[in-house]
């Protein structure tokens, strides 16, 4: 009976003094010879953890049996029999009799269909004269003319809506006229929905609505938002789902803090056009097609695709820094941009940053590389590049892939700068980062709001070589009117949008958490005429939009390189007298209650505290900004021209 107990324990994989070699051995004999069913333990895993090699894994052998499994999902050193030996889609090698792997051979394995990897492009770039995936593959149109929507939460997208309603009027949302959108934050959340809508409005003129001109906007008609629009989202309360999507994490075994941001943004602004949390992203259906066709795993995958003449969609987000620094010391944060596209996601450029934690410790953290979108914010691979330009590679599946939402969601989680920067880690949002040259192992890192670096997308659109930027800044600030920049070349932070300076290296009052010490891209001599010539076209009544040629100064840590000339068209948001005017008596009586009416803020909504906004709120401001784009026809179509 004590011999037939312990059998039966070692063929369990129970701890027994009996279950020594021989035993195992004895064992191996009578379930190769078939008088035992498949063992789920017959060798003591320790037996089999040592290998870290594929090939020396499944050629083990003990007393001349083999008795190790390599199981590719897991990326292991197994023992026969063992639970990891039957691995998902048969991804397991093993030349051991009793083991059910369909490949004799880590070489035979199909990669492919392994559920736990995914195959997909990595690039990397040395120097500024960076390949881009999206010009590689076709995908844009070559035009060099880049359309920018800033971050401002609510404001932001509703301002976005406003001006590409204008644009599509002019017919120069025509698939040639522009190559890219580049955005942030709230900008995001409008390009986002703009792009890849599958629902919810049967064309662009339902989900953009109506234009309607300021003699017209009466108070019954600004109650009212058209079926299908856009506009309707900004209703939904974005801090109530916060809210409810925390209370979640405490029943739920899967979902955790860092998913609630990304979660109540989707909510609120993509699945009421047809865009869901679990949507991963491409750019066209063959690209769709071929990342499915590389990864059987991925076959029952929604891939989305965004609807036809669509200018390139860049979302900026921001790598704030390694969660075990976290939090970073104040003003002294790295943070780089995060460029998050259909064909790829990452730095276009390779560096070594350190980061400085509050304690005064510091992090050296080596960064770059740009990874298919699909498979990007995983593990690392068992090898990085090398001085490869780009190769396929075998990866990780991401713990939680990178969709649609979680792109939008990055791009627009702004109290991620506010907590870079104190203990707290609430709702922060994590992505495994590794150098796409050397990869041997990812850094876990906090990552956040496009614009705790910079808010408009403009140093993604120099790194491509753009030669035009339509720069619409929908921020909070106010242009100040009784600012004089000749008098006071150092604005203060209520003078303009803190991140306009920051791109000429002008030093301003940069609200907490945020860092824009990186950001010079132009001459500090040429931001003073930028201004006055703000100032002018806000005095003149007609809005403020102002074209400007610029040259870029080196800047090592964005990866620009000096010398490249770039044509800017800055849109800055302003209450024009022309169009104010215009309104009825009675609706400029509204807005000029202030913070007892209807428009608090009007036209520049708080991004934190005006989250929710009500119809009435959309419908002037998305008026207000289609106006000014149709008042500046005759300049933007000049600019585009030239």
């Amino acid at each position: 009976c004590r011999f037939c107990c312990a059998v039966w324990r070692c063929w369990l994989g129970r701890t027994s003094v009996w279950c020594d070699p021989v035993m195992k051995t004895f064992l191996l004999f009578l379930a190769t010879a078939g008088f035992l069913p498949l063992a789920p333990s017959l060798v003591h895993a320790s037996s089999c953890s040592d290998f870290t090699d594929p090939d020396d894994c499944t050629d083990h052998k003990y007393l001349g049996v083999h008795t190790c499994s390599y199981c590719e999902t897991q990326r292991e050193c197994h023992e026969v029999g063992s639970v990891y030996d039957d691995c998902a889609n048969k991804c397991c090698a093993s030349h051991a009799t009793l083991s059910v792997c369909e490949a004799s051979t880590y070489e035979e394995i199909d990669h492919r269909s392994c559920s736990g990897w995914v195959n997909a492009t990595v690039w990397q770039n040395t120097g500024t004269d960076y390949t881009w995936p999206e010009q590689t593959a076709g995908a844009t149109n070559g035009a060099g003319v880049a359309l920018l929507f800033s971050g401002g939460g609510a404001r932001a997208y509703t301002c976005a809506m406003g001006q590409v309603r204008a644009l599509t009027a002019m017919g120069l949302m025509d698939g040639n006229t522009f190559e890219y959108i580049a955005s942030s934050s709230g900008g995001s959340w409008f390009s986002s929905v703009y792009t890849y809508y599958q629902s919810g409005a049967a064309d662009d003129a339902q989900l953009l609505g109506p234009y309607i001109a300021p003699e017209n906007l009466t108070t019954a008609e600004l109650e009212v938002m058209p079926d299908g629009c856009m506009g309707a989202s900004p209703q939904t309360s974005l801090y109530e789902q916060v809210v409810k999507y925390t209370a979640e994490t405490a029943v739920s075994l899967s979902y955790t803090i860092h998913d609630v941001w990304i979660s109540a943004v989707a909510h609120c602004y993509l699945e009421p056009f047809g865009i869901t949390t679990d949507d991963l992203f491409a750019w066209t259906e063959a690209n769709a097609a071929s990342i499915r066709e590389a990864n059987g795993n991925l076959a029952d995958y929604s891939i989305i695709t965004p609807q036809s003449d669509r200018p390139y969609l860049v979302m900026q987000g921001t790598l704030l820094g390694p969660s075990d620094a976290h939090p970073f010391m104040e003003g002294n944060e790295s943070y780089q941009v995060l460029d998050m596209a259909a064909f790829a996601t990452g730095l276009p450029y390779s560096m070594e940053t350190t980061y400085l934690s509050s304690n005064g410790d510091t992090t050296t953290v080596a960064t770059g590389g740009l990874t298919e979108t699909f498979a990007y914010g995983g593990a690392a691979p068992a090898a990085g590049l090398g001085t490869a330009a780009f190769a396929e590679l075998s990866l990780p599946i991401p713990d939680r892939p990178f969709t649609l939402p979680r792109a939008v969601g990055i791009s627009s989680m702004a109290p991620s700068s506010l907590f870079s920067t104190t203990s707290t880690d609430y709702t922060e949002i994590e992505e495994q980062i590794w150098d796409a040259a050397g990869a041997t192992e990812a850094v876990t890192m906090l990552v956040g709001d496009g614009g705790d670096v910079e808010n408009y997308g403009v140093i993604s659109m120099l790194q491509r070589k753009m030669t035009k930027l339509v720069v619409n800044i929908n921020c909070v600030t106010p242009l100040n009117p009784d600012w004089d920049p000749a008098i006071q070349p150092v604005p203060t932070s209520s003078d303009i949008d803190g991140y306009v300076p920051a791109l000429f290296g002008i030093p301003t009052e940069a609200d907490e958490g945020y860092s824009l010490i990186y950001n010079q891209v132009f001459d500090s001599a040429e931001f003073s005429a930028l201004a006055t010539a703000m100032l002018a076209a806000q005095e003149a009544g007609d809005g403020i939009v102002i074209p400007q040629t610029l040259v870029t100064v080196q800047n090592d840590f964005m990866g620009i390189d000096a010398g490249h000339e770039v044509q800017v068209l800055w849109k800055y948001t302003t209450l024009p007298t022309n169009w104010y005017d215009a309104l009825p008596a009675e609706l400029r009586a509204e807005i000029e209650s202030g913070s007892s009416g209807k428009y608090k803020n009007f036209p520049h909504y708080e991004t934190l505290t005006q989250l929710e906004l009500s119809a009435e709120q959309v419908m002037l401001l998305a008026n207000l900004e289609a106006w000014v784009m149709f008042a500046n026809e005759e300049l933007i179509r000049s600019f585009l021209a030239q």
